[in-house]
C-alpha cells in the first residue's frame, strides 16, 4: 500500500496558575534539589524566597525514596516517595505500606495547592523511571537491566580502566603522602599514562584479524545462501 506523508503534531501546553493563564515564554522556573529542602512541613517558607524572586514555577528533582548513594535521580523505589514528605509529628503506628504512602501523597498535593494558590508558583517534577539505584529491590529481581559486562559487553573496556585505576588508588593511598601542588598531580598522571594504561593493551580491543573476519564472513554468507544453519 501507497504510504502518506510522515509528520508531527506539536502540542504546547496550556498552563495556569491559581486560575489565571501562564504563556509558555512566561514561564520562569527554577530547579531545586528536593532532598536538601528539608521536610516538607518547612518547604513552602523555603521556596518563598523563589516567589519573591518572581519564578513562577519550581522544578523539583524526582520526590521518590533515594537509593544509597544520596543521588537525587538514583531512585531506590519508583513507587515510594521520599519519608521527608511526612509532614512532622505523624503517628506511624499501625499504618501500612500504602496507607503510610497515602499520607505522605496527601503532604505533597498540600504544598503543591499552597505554592500554587498563595505564592503562585506552579511545581514540576522529573519522572525518571529508568534511574534504579544499586540497593533497589527492583534491581535485585532484574538484574539483566543493571550495568553489567553480561548485559552490556561493549563496556568491559571501561571496567577494566576503572578496577586499573582503583586498585592504582588504593596503591597511592599506602603512601603518607598529600596532593597539594599541581606537580603532584602532573606525576599522578604521568604514572598513569605511562604505567598504569599501558599494562592493560586496552587497544585489543578495537583492531581485529582481518583474514580470520572475513573468513568467518565468508563461511556465514555461504551457509544462508545455501540454506544449511551453519554448525556451532
Amino acid at each position: 500500500e501507497a504510504e502518506g506523508l510522515r509528520g508531527y503534531f506539536t502540542v504546547l501546553p496550556n498552563l495556569s496558575c491559581a486560575g489565571e493563564h501562564v504563556p509558555l515564554d512566561g514561564l520562569l522556573c527554577q530547579t531545586v534539589l528536593t532532598k536538601c529542602l528539608g521536610p516538607v512541613s518547612r518547604w513552602e517558607a523555603v521556596l518563598e524566597a523563589s516567589a519573591r524572586l518572581k519564578y513562577n514555577a519550581i522544578h523539583f528533582t524526582p520526590v521518590q525514596a533515594l537509593g544509597e548513594s544520596g543521588s537525587c535521580y538514583s531512585l531506590r523505589s519508583q513507587n515510594v516517595l521520599s519519608p521527608q514528605l511526612l509532614p512532622d509529628g505523624t503517628d506511624l503506628s499501625g499504618l501500612s505500606a500504602p496507607e503510610l504512602e497515602g499520607v505522605k501523597e496527601k503532604a505533597l498535593e498540600a504544598v503543591v495547592h499552597s505554592l500554587e494558590h498563595t505564592h503562585r508558583l506552579l511545581s514540576m517534577c522529573d519522572v525518571v523511571w529508568n534511574h534504579t539505584a544499586s540497593n533497589s529491590d527492583w534491581l535485585a529481581d532484574h538484574p539483566e537491566a543493571g550495568y553489567s559486562l553480561d548485559a552490556c559487553p561493549h563496556l568491559k573496556v571501561a571496567y577494566e580502566l576503572d578496577r586499573a585505576l582503583a586498585a592504582y588508588s588504593q596503591r597511592l593511598a599506602h603512601y603518607d603522602e598529600e596532593l597539594v601542588e599541581e606537580e603532584d598531580v602532573q606525576r599522578v598522571m604521568h604514572t598513569i599514562k605511562r604505567s598504569v594504561i599501558p599494562q592493560l593493551r586496552l587497544w585489543e580491543y578495537f583492531v581485529l584479524n582481518v583474514d580470520e573476519a572475513v573468513y568467518v564472513f565468508r563461511k556465514a554468507l555461504l551457509a544462508a545462501s545455501s540454506g544449511t544453519p551453519e554448525p556451532t
